[in-house]
């Protein structure tokens, strides 16, 4: 998977959990490794945990219709 990410310019935002143990460490590597993360506005959605779609749906909605805007 790293090989595609790697070569993947379109936006790229990152939108992780505030209290995800399982997510915790992976924003830094899709931000050195994902060219379409650099000069996006990533975000930490809040509360919430590994299941952020659950706790909170529209955040994760706001999160992809502001990706779409830029």
């Amino acid at each position: 998977a790293w090989r595609v990410l790697e070569q993947f310019d379109k936006p790229f935002m990152l939108a992780f959990a505030d209290d995800d143990p399982v997510t915790t460490a992976m924003a830094q590597p899709f931000l050195d490794r994902v060219p379409g993360c650099k000069g996006v506005e990533h975000r930490t959605i809040s509360p919430a945990g590994h299941f952020v779609q659950q706790d909170q749906p529209q955040q994760c909605v706001q999160a992809i219709l502001d990706i779409k805007k830029g």
